[in-house]
């Protein structure tokens, strides 16, 4: 991964968290050609039927499903990576790996790549 969109997506991440909403914050990118399309968040409050659909236990949507509920085109989900941070509310990066539903899915759809946060310094791993 490219090291400037690394960067970019810790940044933001931290930014993005309230520290007195919750301990860890999961936080999803969607890119193309370096360039962040969109970012989703997991947020227990929101919920939408596409959840159970896809196999989760609740309708609250993980970071995953948040940020692809956001894209338009659907013709760009080949050709997107999605990078996961999980951050907590001192602002270190945990491990991020998307659970056997979400990683089930993402094949399913076709992204193309999967990154996360591996918890150790800045360090990402790649799924595929």
């Amino acid at each position: 991964m490219n090291q400037k969109i690394q960067q970019k997506v810790i940044e933001l991440s931290k930014a993005l968290i309230n520290p007195q909403n919750s301990y860890n914050h999961h936080i999803s990118f969607l890119v193309l050609n370096n360039r962040i399309l969109h970012i989703g968040c997991n947020a227990s409050w929101r919920t939408h039927p596409k959840s159970l659909e896809i196999g989760y236990f609740s309708e609250s949507p993980h970071s995953e499903l948040a940020v692809f509920l956001k894209l338009r085109k659907k013709d760009l989900i080949t050709r997107l990576t999605m990078i996961n941070v999980r951050i907590n509310t001192l602002y270190d990066l945990k491990i991020s790996k998307p659970c056997k539903i979400c990683t089930g899915w993402l094949k399913i759809i076709g992204v193309r790549h999967v990154w996360y946060t591996t918890g150790i310094n800045k360090e990402f791993a790649k799924l595929w």
